[in-house]
């Protein structure tokens, strides 16, 4: 009925106008397979997302693993069914991120998680030196010691790591044929 009249709308938003019918089928038929693998994940893996509800907002998505699922089987992006809406942006504009903290990682969490991980042994040291280098303007080449006070001035709001499901970016390109 109706429900899939808008659907179709928005499948025609996204095709090109001259050959909208086999692009909104091709749509139509990826949404479907991607959706099969969805199902198929959920089944096979370990991890939920749990809903949580802010008082005045709208609710957020929390990424959770169980404790018997290896680190392998968490989720590293944002699930397709999930809505981060990224709203039109100027061409002056380099680059758009969405200003949602509705999917988020707690950093304690996540990091206790990969505590037998030598890959992750100073990751807060390294983030917070990354983030001053960038506050400062300076390249990984550049020789920067940073002082314990300074990585202690950087602060993660709720102790979160928020993820984006679109990031934008608008760049020129040159065709030289």
């Amino acid at each position: 009925g109706e429900l899939e009249h808008r659907r179709a709308k928005r499948f025609y938003r996204r095709a090109h106008k001259a050959h909208h019918i086999s692009q909104i089928s091709k749509l139509q038929l990826r949404q479907r397979k991607l959706k099969k693998m969805a199902n198929r994940l959920a089944k096979t893996s370990n991890f939920s997302v749990l809903p949580e509800r802010d008082v005045d907002g709208p609710p957020r998505k929390k990424i959770r693993l169980d404790d018997n699922a290896p680190p392998c089987q968490e989720p590293s992006a944002i699930r397709f069914e999930d809505d981060d809406p990224l709203p039109k942006t100027s061409p002056d504009v380099r680059y758009h991120i969405s200003n949602s903290n509705r999917y988020y990682i707690e950093i304690r969490d996540w990091l206790s998680r990969r505590s037998d991980d030598p890959a992750y042994k100073g990751f807060m040291y390294h983030l917070r030196n990354h983030i001053l280098m960038r506050l400062n303007g300076a390249s990984e080449l550049d020789d920067l010691d940073f002082t314990d006070r300074d990585r202690a001035s950087i602060r993660f709001e709720h102790e979160r790591l928020y993820q984006h499901k679109v990031l934008r970016v608008n760049y020129t390109t040159y065709d030289m044929r």
